[in-house]
């Protein structure tokens, strides 16, 4: 569902995701994907899932940090932070 055309099925299914526990390695290339899309909405829930995700969505969310979203960057900086609090 994360490569739906549909940008709508998209969304949900990043959101789907990031409720799992644990959300599933193989989710966070396509999660990653997700975040250079133009929907903020599919944009923010591929962020909320990738930073439930633990380590393996780090890297993902790296870039973020500089994105134009205030939203998305205090998320990826919230996550990174937890990581490494120094």
């Amino acid at each position: 569902a994360l490569h739906d055309p549909d940008l709508q099925v998209r969304a949900n299914a990043a959101h789907a995701v990031g409720r799992m526990d644990p959300v599933p390695a193989d989710a966070v290339p396509l999660l990653a994907e997700c975040l250079r899309e133009n929907d903020a909405g599919l944009r923010l829930n591929a962020a909320l899932a990738l930073q439930a995700s633990g380590r393996p969505g780090l890297d993902a969310l790296r870039p973020l940090l500089a994105d134009p979203s205030p939203r998305l960057r205090l998320i990826a900086a919230r996550r990174l932070l937890e990581e490494q609090p120094d």
